[in-house]
């Protein structure tokens, strides 16, 4: 085995003889390997590493040594530690066509031979990472491992056209004697005067420009060995052109040599080395110094190490020396960017690619024009976009502007050269904001991108401020604890006293970035403030990673001495570190005055146990993880002679890793001699006093804190004594399985080694950690399998169909089949083979009607008499007919008298009380139409008034079609002219009085929850989580249980995951949310009918028992892994093509609510290269296979990490991401992380509103700032608190008009909820209204504001500028809203040509006008220039 060797010449190093070696040991041996030839073509002269001839097609190779990352960015390839240079690519595959060429000059069979170019990268590291849209480099490019099998695959010969052959086995000795005898060996290593190649980097086609560009590394073959490297720049002008135009070629190629040349050397500038002709080679060869590092780029776009924010701003100040030190001798760069700044080695950013700089020197020759055209237009000042004259340095200073920007928050300013234009050129202050860039840093970088060049600073000036803002955040005028530290909270200076300490309660509320000790910034602080100090999250700015610094702000004795006690005793535990234990860093005080001493740790992302329990029972598995992972901590701790003494919920970390011990404030060791510290009475045992102080009982009362602890988070915050809150001396604790419900299922085995451990009794508890530790991994598991609760009787059930075995439980049992997973299939819409449960035909014992509030309340209503009409509206599939059965059900079983039967309702009589109902309004009864069916139904309701109506005896129902309902009272608007007014009222959600009640489903929210008695929703109470626990209760999936999949089925899982104690009210609570979310968009009005439609879909993915064990069968995992419910609920995905497979509305429109589409690169990133989370983050369903988890795990491992096929690599990359994304969203036990994967960012905010009931005054604002942007004002600071109207559009107009109208006027309220006696609804939307404050004649207008509309207005607010896709959907509420405040008066107009300088024109009483320049607000305290918020300028014109 092994291919066939042809040495032409000699292989020039390293990586070309290990290719060659591995091609000889392990290709087939019908392959031949033709290596280090140059081949001859239209007077010019080709080199080819290697030529190879398989049995379909020859490739010409070339084979690059470069070692690590290597990033495609256009046509440049930018390697880890080393400069960027062009892509081989191009020119190789003009040498394959070349070759082929040749071979069919030579031999006319050859013609169907195809020829095809392919580079190498032997290095063990090197990677290739192409982020170009085609991706034809990463096609082309195959690491040593990937070689032969790239060579061996014939699917790469495009056979489609029928031009090229797949078998030329005949013609391959025929194509090698070719080749040989085209060819050369080289005549010797290349040299270029006394340089020698040892590198070839890159080459461009002939065509690809005007002269030909190749880029070398080389060494000097005159010097001694070791004396290092440089990089030629080796172009090639027309050698046939006359003599003149050959000099202005060579003038032209040498502008690099010409700009540097002059130019003292820099360290943050690549230098320059020399510049000549080689007349033999009729070349221009440009010498530069070979520095190593790497482009800029790498670092931008993720591939090289994340840089600090030191790091950062350290390269935008190595950019402006280097350039400072450039135009200071009038050299202008006029291609920067990051793929012209090097990053060297030792950090140091240098400036390079000056083969477009303009210098001052006049000279007949340019390459402006050239500069121009391969300038990246990200980085191009506005100006010069339609001028490439403009290019120069202040154009320069514009690009690091936008440098500083994208290494500040990640992202570049504009994303195209239109938006750049809207925002003429200004950098957008919501993305710096976002970024948490401060505000001196945004101001300096928004200079370096003024509209105006003259406006810009110079690179020196610029060098200077950005020095003076650098200085002035890391350079206070005196460390923290002085006299004259500052810090500012928001906009606020907080500044110390000049002299003496700030006490303690200062350092309790610390803002952003507040300076502690000489290193650290606080973010932010963690959890509530304790007893004794408190804790924050801080940047360590010198190692530049997270830590948690805990304060020590007070003690009865010495703070200092408290501190000293805690460091000593966790450095007694640094020696044997433990993941159940926090670690300790350093341990230090502040400077004078304020000498409180802190402590620093190791940052870990989590929370405390005590607000875990506050957001919520804790499952009874996590809970014993809990204990476990605890007493794991404390017998570690045990055993090196320290105990806790303080063990509680807040004194436990909940990390993704477990947890960990934290808080050792007053812990002891065996050297402690004060004995007992009386602290957390809850946690501490009753007969304290009565235990030793040493280390039995000191480890006693670390497993006592632990019990309570575990008893706390296992009942939801309930303390096992009752309200006392206090272990009672010889009262034994509350068994919370007889104590409190939902703790059937508890495990005796844990409950009783939860209850010993707090036993009143010492003698009785547990004596070590090890013991204790013991007894909790011997336990199988936490919970028993408990036995199933008998469905609930349904006195509403709706009528069983026809006899049929479709669907009925009675049949007889199938093995291997659930019937009721069958009759799911008939709730769904889009089911293949039937929908008759859509109709809502339920068998009585598959039944999965739910109690709404027409049963709770309108039923007793009606039973009392309480209305002489009720029309319940919406459309179809609300339940109207439905309920008319349920009522009319419960009737006859209280006795009814029923009269003949009609075909479409019943009359009957209940306890004196007589009944009509109609069931469904829009039909014909017989030969009588509709509208005399309505007419008739209707009679006793005419007239103007109810004062005619029948109010006793008698009510009548009918469930009718809203449309229908409209339309046959407009047209008998005459005869029910009272009764079409309650309908309008009705409809519209509000009170129609008590005798008539119009029930409109089309209100009727599915999320909605319930409010408590003491005004809080109600968690699982909404119409959606009450249907999925009633078609997920255990009885309707008993069948499951004796399945060959129970243990791997889909459907049963998503069933058991929403059956679950512990668990299943998060995921149906998350699920909710989601729910809630596309309710708020209004998009659709959910129905009772699209609810059961879903659901049924998210449990079985739209198949029955058959077909779901025909997919396992045919173990296609993607497939399975998409049926598991946190995928499901989003319906069919779609197509590979993108194209939607999903039919069903509601899954449709519940698939814009994916939690995995919004930008998450943090989480992405994480799970794309670590896999998903560590289970400890995750809920733990206990007596569920975690087969989710291990299909993912199984996608996560064979994901592919090499460049081959990348588009079909990145689809399972993104396939693989999106899956674990949304399992996290559901199963994770941090709320908040939860809520942050939600697609819409301010949903959870939006809701806030919604139910709030205090002053919106500062959201009302945001709104109108909102506004403002949305109307092209890009400074709406300057309008002041005021919304500012566009008046129109004039074509060819230079100055815009603006009706300005004062905030005072403005009103924003939650919209009001419909009058919901009888469904269940809420708020869902804002209402923005206006009305003139000067009490003007005119209307009012009103914005009601959706959840999409608000979505887009915060984005507004944050500095977006709004798309015509954007504003397509929330167009036509704009300008209803516009046109209504067009027509309200108003009293001053502001005038602007640019949407930045404003004049404010305005009447005073004596009817007089004023103009007046505005200003943004300053707060100067000069109160008496402020007019509605807006700084006045002097008045400049009047007019009378």
């Amino acid at each position: 085995m092994g291919a066939r060797i042809v040495a032409v010449g000699e292989a020039v190093n390293d990586a070309e003889r290990r290719v060659i070696a591995h091609l000889r040991d392990h290709a087939p041996d019908d392959w031949t390997v033709l290596h280090s030839i140059e081949i001859p073509y239209r007077n010019q002269l080709f080199e080819v590493d290697l030529v190879v001839v398989t049995g379909h097609a020859v490739y010409v190779i070339d084979v690059k040594g470069t070692r690590g990352r290597i990033e495609v960015d256009g046509n440049r390839w930018h390697p880890a530690r080393r400069a960027p240079f062009r892509s081989p690519l191009p020119k190789l595959r003009g040498h394959a066509k070349q070759l082929k060429t040749i071979l069919e000059t030579a031999h006319r069979p050859l013609a169907r031979l195809y020829t095809d170019a392919l580079v190498v990268l032997p290095a063990p590291d090197a990677v290739l990472d192409d982020r170009t849209p085609r991706q034809q480099d990463a096609r082309d490019t195959v690491t040593l491992p990937d070689l032969i099998g790239r060579l061996a695959d014939v699917s790469r010969v495009p056979t489609a056209s029928g031009r090229f052959d797949t078998d030329i086995s005949t013609h391959r000795e025929l194509i090698v004697r070719t080749v040989q005898g085209s060819s050369r060996p080289p005549s010797g290593p290349l040299r270029f005067g006394s340089w020698e190649v040892i590198e070839r980097l890159s080459e461009t086609a002939p065509d690809e420009g005007d002269d030909i560009h190749s880029e070398y590394r080389a060494k000097n073959a005159l010097a001694v060995q070791g004396s290092g490297t440089v990089r030629l720049s080796v172009r090639k002008a027309d050698p046939y052109a006359p003599e003149a135009e050959r000099l202005l070629q060579q003038k032209r190629i040498g502008i690099a040599y010409e700009a540097l040349g002059k130019l003292p050397s820099h360290p943050n500038i690549v230098g320059v080395r020399d510049f000549f002709a080689d007349e033999d080679k009729d070349v221009f060869v440009t010498v530069f110094d070979d520095v190593p590092g790497h482009a800029l780029q790498l670092h931008l776009s993720g591939v090289g190490d994340p840089l600090t924010t030191d790091a950062k701003l350290r390269i935008v100040r190595h950019v402006l020396m280097g350039l400072a030190h450039a135009h200071s001798r009038r050299i202008a760069h006029r291609e920067l960017n990051p793929s012209t700044i090097l990053i060297a080695q030792n950090g140091r950013a240098m400036l390079t690619g000056f083969e477009y700089a303009k210098t001052a020197q006049r000279r007949t020759h340019t390459v402006m024009r050239e500069a121009h055209q391969i300038a990246d237009r990200a980085y191009l000042a506005p100006e010069c976009h339609a001028d490439p004259s403009a290019m120069g340095m202040r154009s320069d200073v514009y690009a690091v502007g936008v440098i500083g920007y994208q290494l500040l928050t990640g992202e570049l300013p504009f994303t195209s050269a239109t938006e750049q234009a809207g925002a003429a050129g200004r950098l957008p202050a919501s993305g710096l904001e976002a970024a948490g860039v401060r505000v001196e840093l945004a101001h300096w970088l928004q200079k370096l991108c003024a509209t105006d060049p003259a406006e810009r600073p110079t690179a020196l000036e610029a060098l200077r401020r950005l020095d003076l803002v650098l200085g002035s955040r890391n350079v206070p005028s005196k460390r923290i604890g002085s006299s004259a530290a500052v810090a500012t909270t928001g906009d606020r200076p907080v500044s110390a006293e000049q002299d003496g300490s700030r006490g303690p309660e200062f350092y309790r509320e610390l803002p952003a970035d507040f300076q502690l000790g000489t290193k650290y910034l606080v973010r932010h602080r963690l959890g509530r403030p304790g007893s004794f100090g408190v804790a924050y999250r801080v940047y360590d700015t010198i190692r530049s990673v997270d830590r948690a610094v805990k304060l020590v702000l007070r003690d009865r004795n010495s703070i200092l001495e408290r501190l000293r006690r805690e460091a000593d005793v966790l450095q007694r535990l640094q020696h044997a570190p433990h993941r159940n234990v926090v670690s300790m860093v350093d341990a230090d005080r502040l400077m004078p005055p304020d000498e409180y001493p802190y402590l620093v740790f190791e940052f870990i992302d989590g929370k405390d146990v005590a607000e875990v329990i506050r957001g919520g029972r804790m499952g009874a598995a996590d809970v014993l993880r809990l204990a476990i992972d605890t007493a794991r901590g404390l017998q570690h701790i045990h055993e090196l002679g320290v105990w806790h003494c303080d063990i509680k919920p807040s004194n436990l970390l909940w990390t993704d890793d477990g947890v960990k011990l934290i808080d050792f404030g007053i812990a002891k060791t065996s050297d402690s001699s004060e004995g007992h510290t009386y602290t957390s009475p809850q946690y501490t045992p009753p007969d304290l006093d009565q235990v030793p102080a040493d280390g039995g009982g000191y480890t006693d009362r670390d497993l006592f804190g632990l019990g309570v602890t575990v008893y706390e988070a296992l009942t939801g915050g309930q303390h096992p004594w009752g309200d006392g809150k206090r272990p009672l001396p010889g009262v034994r604790p509350i068994d919370p399985r007889t104590a409190y419900s939902g703790f059937g299922d508890l495990s005796p085995g844990f409950a009783e080694v939860m209850l010993r451990t707090i036993s009143p009794y010492r003698g009785e508890r547990f004596t070590t950690a090890e013991e204790l530790l013991r007894a909790l991994e011997a336990l199988e598991s936490a919970r028993v399998e408990p036995v199933p609760l008998p469905l609930p009787a349904r006195a509403e059930l709706p009528p069983a169909p026809p006899a049929t075995t479709d669907g009925d439980v009675s049949a007889q049992r199938e093995p291997n089949n659930n019937s009721f997973v069958t009759h799911l299939q008939t709730l769904y819409s889009q089911s293949r083979r039937s929908n008759r449960g859509t109709r809502g035909l339920d068998p009585h014992s598959m039944s999965v009607y739910i109690e709404t509030a027409l049963d709770r309340e309108l039923a007793p209503a009606l039973r009392e008499g309480r209305h002489a009409l009720v029309v319940v509206t919406g459309n179809a599939g609300d339940g109207k007919t439905a309920f008319l059965e349920s009522f009319e059900r419960q009737a006859r079983e209280l006795g009814a008298e029923f009269g003949p039967q009609r075909p479409n309702g019943s009359d009957f009589t209940l306890e004196g009380h007589c009944f009509r109902t109609n069931h469904d309004g829009s039909q014909d009864e017989g030969e009588t139409s509709g509208d005399e069916v309505l007419e008739e139904f209707f009679a006793p309701f005419t007239g103007a008034d109810e004062s005619t109506w029948p109010t006793q005896n008698e009510t009548r129902l009918i469930a009718i079609n809203e449309g229908r309902l409209i339309d046959f009272l407009s047209h008998h608007h005459d005869r029910f002219q009272h009764l079409a007014k309650l309908v309008n009222l009705g409809l519209a959600g509000r009170p129609t009085g008590q005798v008539a009640a119009v029930v409109n489903l089309n209100a009727r929210d599915v999320a909605a929850r319930p409010v408590g008695a003491d005004g809080t929703p109600q968690d699982g109470e909404s119409l959606l989580e009450r249907m999925l626990s009633r078609m997920t209760h255990e009885r309707f999936w008993e069948d499951c249980e004796s399945c060959d999949l129970a243990a791997t089925c889909y459907a049963r899982h998503n069933a058991q995951t929403f059956q679950h104690p512990a668990a299943g009210p998060q995921v149906k609570r998350r699920l909710r949310r989601i729910y809630e979310l596309t309710q708020l968009r209004g998009r659709l009005h959910i129905t009772l009918r699209d609810l059961r439609s879903a659901l049924a879909f998210t449990l079985t993915s739209g198949r029955d028992c058959a077909e779901i064990h025909q997919l396992y069968a045919t173990g296609n995992a993607r497939e399975i892994l998409d049926s598991y419910y946190f995928s499901a609920h989003l319906g069919n995905p779609p197509a590979a093509d993108g194209t939607p497979r999903e039919r069903d509305r509601l899954l449709s429109l519940l698939r814009e609510a994916d939690v995995a589409s919004g930008p998450q690169p943090q989480l992405d990133r994480r799970l794309d290269y670590a896999g998903l989370l560590d289970d400890r983050a995750l809920v733990t369903v206990d007596g569920r296979s975690a087969r989710d988890r291990t299909l993912l795990g199984q996608q996560f491992q064979q994901l592919g990490r090499s460049v081959a096929a990348r588009a079909p690599r990145a689809a399972a990359h993104r396939r693989y991401v999106d899956a674990a994304r949304r399992l996290l969203y559901f199963e994770i036990h941090d709320e908040d992380r939860a809520g942050q994967m939600l697609p819409f960012p301010s949903v959870l905010r939006f809701m806030e509103l919604l139910s709030t009931r205090t002053s919106l005054t500062k959201e009302r604002d945001g709104i109108l700032r909102a506004l403002n942007r949305g109307e092209g004002l890009v400074v709406p600071e300057r309008i002041g608190d005021a919304l500012a109207l566009k008046v129109r559009d004039v074509s060819g107009g230079t100055i815009r008009s603006f009706r300005r109208f004062p905030a005072t006027g403005f009103r924003l309220e939650p919209g009001e909820a419909p009058d919901a006696a009888y469904i269940e609804s809420g708020r869902t939307s804002l209402r923005l209204s206006y009305r003139d404050p000067v009490g003007s004649q005119g209307g009012t207008a009103e914005l009601d504001i959706r959840l999409d509309l608000f979505e887009l207005l915060q984005r507004f607010e944050r500095g977006y500028r709004p798309s015509v896709a954007d504003l397509q959907g929330q167009q036509l509420a704009l300008a209803v809203f516009k046109n209504r405040l067009a027509a309200v008066p108003y009293q001053e107009v502001l005038l602007t040509t640019d949407g930045h300088d404003l004049r404010r024109i305005h009447r005073t009483e004596d009817s007089v006008l004023h103009m007046e320049v505005l200003t943004a607000q300053q707060p100067s305290g000069d109160e008496d220039r402020l007019v509605d918020g807006v700084n006045r300028v002097e008045e400049t014109t009047t007019w009378r």
